[in-house]
């Protein structure tokens, strides 16, 4: 051991070295290095303490705590903590402090600090409560207040108040209140405001989106704003048929285009217009009774006595539809509410086949019916 109030000399290793100052101007070794301050051209040691100040042109070592750290160069297999570390280079297993300034780069498995300032910041993990910018940030996972720099990659995640950049990229995903870039690559994005120039994500969501183009397999906006486009150019449409779609042609209207013609129109009074044939489907009843729900025109063969029934009648609307009867025997008796004219229910030719028309407006309670009969199978 070598201890004293001041330790000074070229050449110095021993197992233990404590004092209050040492000045060496070349090389000091050991175990143990403990003092207030010490300056030196090389430190070389297991652990070294230090209450003060340690500076060197290189700082080596297992773990090194100190108020103060400063060199050109530091290597710890361990562990460096202060409340100042500085240099132009630092690779280390673990960084902690509450100010951090390298020139070049620090590295590590952890690195942890209120404000670091860096060229390069590589490293597993990176936690760090107020602040951390450089030209490139890399790592795992990073979670800070601000991130500010050129590029940067991410394998996991990404989340911070204010998250900026030329090119952040990242194979998971990226959160925060406010997320601006030129170029971002994710799976998914989450935020307040959104802004970039060009996007591509695999779900996008947030209260404002904004972009010169967004492309995304999911898109959850939760209000979105169009042109009204026109007939030819509708303002809602499809990459690969930009004449068919949505649009307005005036004040409280849609339009459905196709081909660039108008084929439906809801105006302001709610009326619907069609420009075009109406087709509709044919339902073939495989039993007596007639869903509504599914058809507007029916056909059914009978040869016995039958009884029709319907259900699922529209409530509240007018509705109306037909049956397409094959009569091969037997009667028929209608369901409840039906009402032919001047009271009489036509009489029906056996092996005839007959049309008959239904109306109701009050929810299948009355139905008004008409036939046209007898015509020839």
């Amino acid at each position: 051991m070598l201890s004293g109030a001041t330790i000074t000399g070229n050449n110095s290793a021993f197992s233990n070295i404590t004092g209050v100052s040492g000045v060496f101007t070349q090389i000091i070794s050991g175990a143990t290095i403990t003092g207030d301050t010490g300056k030196y051209a090389n430190i070389t040691g297991v652990s070294g303490t230090f209450t003060d100040r340690v500076s060197g042109t290189l700082v080596t070592g297992n773990t090194v705590a100190a108020t103060f750290v400063s060199g050109v160069s530091g290597i710890f297999t361990s562990n460096l903590s202060g409340l100042t570390v500085t240099g132009a280079s630092g690779l280390f297993s673990v960084v902690n402090g509450v100010s951090g300034n390298f020139t070049t780069k620090v590295s590590g498995a952890i690195v942890t600090g209120d404000v670091a300032t860096f060229s390069s910041v590589t490293g597993i993990t990176g936690t760090f409560t107020t602040q951390v910018f450089s030209a490139l940030v890399t790592g795992n996972t990073g979670s800070f207040t601000n991130v500010t720099g050129q590029m940067g990659v991410f394998t996991t995640s990404i989340s911070g108040v204010t998250i900026t950049g030329g090119s952040i990229v990242g194979t998971t995903s990226i959160s925060g209140l406010a997320i601006t870039g030129n170029t971002a690559g994710f799976t998914t994005v989450t935020g307040a405001t959104v802004t970039g120039t060009t996007a591509n994500f695999a779900t996008l969501s947030g209260t404002t989106v904004t972009g010169a183009t967004v492309n995304a397999v999911t898109a959850n906006i939760a209000t979105g704003v169009f042109a009204s486009g026109t007939v030819a150019a509708p303002s809602i449409t499809f990459t690969s048929d930009l004449n068919t779609g949505l649009y307005s042609q005036a004040v409280d209207c849609i339009n459905i285009t196709t081909a660039g013609t108008d084929r439906v129109l809801v105006n302001h009074l709610g009326r619907f217009q069609v420009t075009g044939p109406y087709d509709g489907n044919i339902t073939a009843a495989t039993a007596l009774n007639l869903d509504l729900s599914t058809s507007n025109y029916f056909t059914k063969t009978i040869n016995g006595n039958s009884t029709f029934t319907v259900s699922n009648t529209p409530a509240s609307r007018v509705y109306a539809f037909t049956l397409e009867l094959t009569h091969t025997s037997g009667s028929v008796t209608w369901f409840s509410g039906v009402e032919f004219p001047n009271a009489t229910t036509p009489t029906l030719t056996i092996g005839k086949t007959h049309l008959f028309m239904f109306v109701t407006d009050d929810g299948g309670t009355r139905w008004r019916a008409s036939s046209l009969i007898n015509y020839t199978n």
